[in-house]
Parts: structure tokens; sequence; C-alpha cells
């Protein structure tokens, strides 16, 4: 079976794909600011953008992994955030194929045994982890893919204390 996990948001969105428990590719989905159109026409080219890339990453996926987050972000952090995965989790269910949501600090206790652990706890992992794979050097996509890979694995481990599946209630 093929998966994929996801650490989304609106401007960078780390993905990796999954055969089985096996890392087979990985990605980060960067929108860049054109700076040729005001904040709410921005984050709307943004989500369509996401909205493509995201269901050519449905291709052939038997469920999706997510990270949703919790705890103290910004007003504009939220809304961007919110927004990305409310598009993204559109773009899921329209093909029907379950998601399984876990909390970052769930996430991190599971995999890296340290709930408060940080961006580079978790880079480091996931170069630990994963020694020959070509993880890209610019840290703002590489946190993202980091991220992704880490939400797999804390599902695979289990433990339904912050683990949650979204069904359609139509």
């Amino acid at each position: 079976m093929r998966y994929l996990s996801l650490d989304v948001a609106l401007r960078h969105t780390g993905w990796a794909l999954w055969e089985e428990e096996c890392l087979s590719d990985f990605g980060c989905i960067g929108i860049v600011e054109c700076g040729c159109c005001d904040v709410s026409t921005g984050y709307a080219l943004n989500a369509s953008e996401l909205t493509v890339s995201v269901r050519d990453l449905l291709r052939d996926v038997s469920g999706v992994n997510m990270e949703f987050p919790t705890g103290s972000l910004s007003s504009k952090a939220c809304t961007t955030m919110y927004l990305a995965i409310g598009v993204v989790i559109g773009v899921i269910d329209s093909r029907n194929i379950p998601i399984t949501g876990v909390y970052p600090r769930e996430a991190k206790k599971r995999v890296l045994h340290d709930s408060m652990a940080d961006k580079d706890d978790v880079m480091n992992w996931a170069r630990a982890k994963y020694p020959h794979a070509a993880f890209p050097k610019f840290k703002k996509d590489f946190e993202h893919i980091a991220d992704a890979i880490l939400i797999r694995h804390a599902v695979l481990i289990g433990g339904k204390k912050s683990e949650f599946k979204l069904q359609r209630s139509i």
C-alpha cells in the first residue's frame, strides 16, 4: 500500500511518499510570493497551487497522514495554516482517501521521545534515519520534509492518544 504524509502550510508543504513503511520519495511544495497582487489574492493563488500539487501526489495513495497543529500561533499564521489544511483536506476527501491526523507534540514524543523537540532535532533525526537520502540543503524546505517523515513514523508507532481519523459524515 502507498501512503502520503504531509506537513501542511500555505507556503511550504513538506511531503513524503511511502511504499508500506519504506520512504520512496519526498519533497516540498514551495509557493513563491510574486508581489504582484494583494494579500488575499496571494492566498487564493497559493491555495490553488497547493490544490493542484496535492492532487497530483494522491495518485494511487491508500491513506494520508497529516499533522494538525495546536498551540499558540499568531492570527496570520492561524489564518494561513488552516486555509492550507482546509484546502488539502478538501482535495483528499474528494478522492475519499482516509486521513490519519496526529498532533505535533505527540508525534515528537512517539518518535523522538521528547514532545518539546525543536526543528533541528527533527531534521537531525531524519538525516540519521535516512543517511543516503538526498535531502535539500535549504533548511526551510527540509524542515517540512523532515516533519512529514516524522508524522508517518508517529502513525506507524501508533498509540491512539492524540491520533484521529477524519471520516466523511455524508
